[in-house]
Formats: structure tokens, C-alpha cells, sequence
């Protein structure tokens, strides 16, 4: 199975150009024990950007089946993100206290399990097996598969329209965008969809270069992200700025009404500093191997995520640099990190080396409390490197 190159927007069709090449990289989620040939296997990757919409994207896809078959990603395992969807439930129980609320890429049911708590009826969906696990262990109702309007319309067949649907960290991975928001419109004809993706202005301005990979497909701007969604007759009704993710923004979408919707200035988001992005990506990366060499491979990653391995790829920084990873999902334990085969452990360790990488910085201050006690150097890569 092969990527296959887009060269055109996914949002508006035209053209797109070349911001940062990657290279050939392994799928960032593909962590399989040592030897297993799925985790020698890459692809070229490359950020593009349209000139026209400002959306920016992947420039090969890798078929989603492919990465989402054996998908290690777990919610529940990240402390954050639990305090995160358990506000989520509490905000949409105080807004919206009835009706279906779905959850479309629900993954092990934290969120699910949240609005159980508050009354709301529940349904996922989901292509995973450990969604699938997840509603079987728990008992909410599942509809397993990737959203496309196909699938939405049977959706609401079996358990009726939506009041709220909530997409979180999802519209990002679709090759599809457009039927992706069709199957939204579809599934809340009447309602609020909550849409929460990684905010281009963010990604920018603070360096992530190691949010790309081929699971997120669209990296979206205000602009692009309205563009979309007026395709399928639905307008920004509100958005907010959350620290999910090291940067995301939240936006409030239904149909057009007399409500107020938000303004948004088609030129606001043209000032975004791509030019400034590559340059501080390429001097991080060279940076970053520089101060993780002096410490001869006494070195140990905290964080075994899609971020991770593009950030470790990236900056070419395998077992030579790196003697291991730790990481608190069961399901990537024992296991190693994509193209570095750097192996992967419980941070369960008595003792740590000289130097922690923390390649899961967004979260890390709950990594230094959980890190406290040892004389250890923390390495930080983004927004800019640090050592303390």
C-alpha cells in the first residue's frame, strides 16, 4: 500500500506550494514491536501551503485504513486530556442539557463517558478497534467506521439527529474534508457542531514543526476552516483559543440563522510568518542535535507520540543519541518508536539518565512533577529549545 501525492487544496481545489519537505517518514502512530516490517515502512512528507485559501496540508496521503487498523492512541492515558473532555462534558451539559450528543472520533469513550455522567444520551463514532473495545467494556452505542455522509444518514436512521456533535482532534486526519463536514451537517441538521483542530497561527508562531505527519492531513486556518464549512451551508458561530495540543482553537458551527455570527476578516490571518516557521524549524532541528550529542546517548525520551516521532525523525536523532523512550500507554510499551526503533518502556524507573528529552513538551509540566526527585536536565525543543 502507497501514498499517493495532492498537489491541489482540499479545501478550495487550487494549486498548493511547498512550505517544509520532511522527507521520507515513518507513519507517526506506527509503533510495532522490533522487527515487525510495518515499522521500517515510509513515505515522503511535506507541508503545503494554498496561496489562495491559506489552508495548509500534508503533500502525500497514506489510505486511512492503513493508519488507523492498529491504532495505539488512547485518550484516557493522557492526564491533560481527561481534565480537558471532562470540561468539554461540563460545558456542553450547562449549554446544551438535552438531547443526542455524538461524538465522531470518540476513540476509548473519555468524552462519552463525561457527558454520561451529566444525563446526556451518548453515541460514538469511530473506526478503531479500541473504540470498539471501549463501547463494549462501557455500553455506550457505537457506530464503527470513518464519518462520510453515507455513514451519518445511517447514523441518523438508527439513533435520530443531534443536538450537539463534537469532532475533537479529528478533522485534521480526513483526506476528505469536504464530505467529512457534509457527514457533520448531516448528522446535526439543527443543532451546534463543536469542531476543536490545531490552529495554523499557533503552529506557526510557535515553532511545531513536529505536529506534522501524515495522520494530520489539513492544518487549518479561521479562513480555510470557514471556506469549508460555507460548502456545506454552515457558519462560525463562535470560536475560542484552547491549550489543547500545545495550541488549538474551538469553533461553535450551525446553520445560518438571525443569531449573531462571528465576523472574521479575510485578511487577518495573511500575515501568518511561514517563511520565519522554516527557518526556526531548520535551526531548531540543528540546535537540538547539537545539545542531545553532548550528552553521548545518555539520553532518555519522554513521550512515545505522533509528535514524538516526527520530532525525532526530523532531527535524524535514533539510538546513537536517544537509549530509550518512556511512555504511559500499555499499548506502546515493549514497542519502539517508528524509523528510529528507539525502544519504548514504562516511566516506571528507579533511576533515569543524565538528560530527559521531552518530545511530549506540550505536557510538560505534569512530566517535571512527575520527573521530581531526580538531578536530571530536561531538554525542551519547542517553541525554542531550552535546557533547565
Amino acid at each position: 500500500m502507497t501514498a499517493f501525492e495532492i498537489s491541489d487544496c482540499l479545501v478550495c481545489g487550487d494549486p498548493v506550494e511547498m512550505v517544509l519537505d520532511y522527507g521520507l517518514m515513518p507513519l507517526a502512530g506506527a509503533f510495532y514491536p522490533e522487527g515487525d516490517p510495518r515499522g521500517y515502512e515510509k513515505f515522503p512528507l511535506a507541508l503545503m501551503r494554498c496561496p489562495t485559501c491559506g489552508h495548509m496540508q500534508v503533500s502525500h496521503i497514506v489510505p486511512p485504513e492503513k493508519i488507523f487498523s492498529d491504532y495505539s492512541y488512547r485518550t484516557g492515558t493522557s492526564p491533560g486530556l481527561v481534565e480537558h473532555f471532562r470540561h468539554l462534558a461540563w460545558l456542553i451539559s450547562a449549554r446544551y442539557p438535552e438531547g443526542l450528543v455524538v461524538d465522531v472520533g470518540c476513540n476509548d469513550g473519555t468524552l462519552l463517558n463525561a457527558l454520561r455522567r451529566f444525563g446526556l444520551p451518548v453515541l460514538g463514532i469511530d473506526p478503531s478497534d479500541i473504540s470498539r473495545e471501549a463501547s463494549s467494556r462501557d455500553g455506550w452505542p457505537l457506530v464503527s467506521g470513518f464519518l462520510t455522509p453515507e455513514l451519518a444518514q445511517e447514523a441518523v436512521d438508527l439513533y435520530g439527529p443531534a443536538r450537539v456533535v463534537v469532532a475533537s482532534n479529528v478533522l485534521a486526519h480526513t483526506p476528505s474534508p469536504r464530505d467529512f463536514v457534509r457527514g457533520l451537517s448531516i448528522l446535526c441538521p439543527t443543532g451546534v457542531i463543536i469542531l476543536e483542530v490545531h490552529y495554523q497561527g499557533l503552529m506557526l508562531s510557535k515553532n511545531q514543526f513536529d505536529v506534522v505527519y501524515h495522520e494530520h492531513v489539513s492544518y487549518f486556518s479561521l479562513k480555510s476552516l470557514r471556506r469549508l464549512l460555507e460548502e456545506v451551508d454552515l457558519e462560525i458561530l463562535d470560536f475560542e483559543f484552547i491549550n489543547l495540543h500545545g495550541g488549538s482553537i474551538r469553533v461553535y458551527a450551525t446553520r445560518p440563522s438571525t443569531r449573531q455570527v462571528v465576523k472574521i476578516d479575510p485578511q487577518a490571518e495573511d500575515v501568518f510568518q511561514v517563511t520565519r516557521f522554516v527557518e526556526t524549524a531548520q535551526r531548531t532541528r540543528r540546535i537540538l542535535r547539537e545539545i542531545v550529542g553532548f550528552y553521548e546517548g545518555d539520553v532518555v525520551a519522554y513521550g512515545a507520540s505522533g509528535r514524538g516521532t516526527t520530532l525525532l525523525n526530523w532531527c535524524r536523532l535514533d539510538r546513537s543519541f536517544v537509549s530509550y523512550a518512556v511512555d504511559a500507554s500499555p499499548r506502546r510499551q515493549g514497542r519502539v518508536v517508528p524509523g528510529v526503533r528507539i525502544p519504548i518502556y514504562p516511566p516506571t524507573f528507579s533511576s533515569w539518565p543524565r538528560a530527559i528529552l521531552l518530545t511530549a513538551w506540550t505536557h510538560a509540566e505534569s512530566i517535571r512533577r512527575a520527573c521530581e526527585g531526580y538531578p536530571n536536565v530536561f531538554i525542551t525543543p519547542c517553541p525554542t529549545v531550552t535546557i533547565s
